[in-house]
């Protein structure tokens, strides 16, 4: 299950169910480069999508990574044909 937001509050969050108990992945569009990703941060990011609930956060990981689109140079070859979400 993936939950992704549209809300302007919540816009460019998204949050996937790992197990449907208690394990997540949060994610968060960070507009500002320049800011480093630290634990502390990562727990601050979350602590403000539960709008300051008390929850325990336990952070496994954290990571950044950028968006990037590549276009195919053909989309078939004899009778091969790169189609859905993969093209």
């Amino acid at each position: 299950v993936v939950y992704s937001f549209a809300s302007k509050t919540q816009m460019g969050r998204f949050l996937m169910a790992v197990d449907h108990r208690d394990k997540w992945i949060f994610g968060q569009r960070i507009l500002d480069g320049t800011t480093p990703v630290t634990e502390d941060y990562c727990k601050t990011i979350i602590q403000s999508f539960v709008n300051g609930a008390d929850i325990n956060i336990k952070l496994i990981s954290h990571s950044t990574w950028e968006m990037a689109a590549l276009n195919a140079e053909r989309y078939r070859q004899n009778r091969v044909f790169l189609v859905g979400d993969a093209a």
